[in-house]
């Protein structure tokens, strides 16, 4: 990579020149392209404004964290977290940080802020099941991502055998997908 000097002109193949430890202040930079045949570009000029920045910390990755984890990484680094959005994912875990602005191990200013995208879960509304029976119950839970249990088996004269008493929670009831509705079914008295 080409050494950058003040008033020094830079000729280099690469797409890219690094300029490294610039002073605070304003400073010119002017580019001319040249060709494979010698032909000369009018020159463009950029003004770069440098601030004096010793207060620079390194943001930290919080991918992967809670929202409680991310934000206790970021006090300690000396950063501000910012829930920019929460989007629903259907193959994390609700509160987890998917994203993060300004990526991992660039620099920021201490005290500045770091905006997350958090995710949330694939809720979903609890159907009723009282009164199918246990097969109908578990298909109608599956279609929408929950689980079932039966805790009991309570005999029910008069009722027919396998239908769904009572449930839990209970039916339009908010839940995240893959919980499980608890159940008792009837059976049959013996006798």
């Amino acid at each position: 990579m080409p050494v950058f000097n003040a008033n020094v002109p830079i000729t280099t193949d690469a797409p890219t020149i690094e300029v490294e430890a610039l002073p605070p202040g304003r400073h010119r930079f002017q580019l001319v392209v040249v060709d494979d045949s010698g032909n000369r570009s009018q020159p463009d000029a950029v003004v770069v404004t440098v601030v004096a920045a010793t207060n620079l910390v390194v943001v930290p990755s919080v991918l992967q964290m809670t929202a409680s984890e991310a934000k206790r990484t970021l006090d300690n680094a000396g950063l501000v977290l910012s829930i920019a959005d929460r989007v629903q994912s259907n193959n994390q875990p609700a509160d987890m940080v998917l994203r993060q602005t300004p990526i991992a191990g660039s620099r920021a200013e201490r005290g500045s802020t770091v905006r997350v995208v958090i995710s949330t879960s694939a809720g979903v509304i609890v159907p009723r099941v009282i009164g199918q029976n246990v097969e109908e119950a578990k298909g109608i839970l599956d279609r929408v991502g929950l689980g079932m249990n039966v805790t009991a088996q309570v005999p029910m004269p008069g009722v027919a055998r396998g239908l769904v008493l009572t449930q839990r929670p209970l039916p339009a009831q908010p839940a995240a997908r893959g919980d499980v509705v608890d159940v008792t079914i009837s059976r049959r008295l013996v006798g």
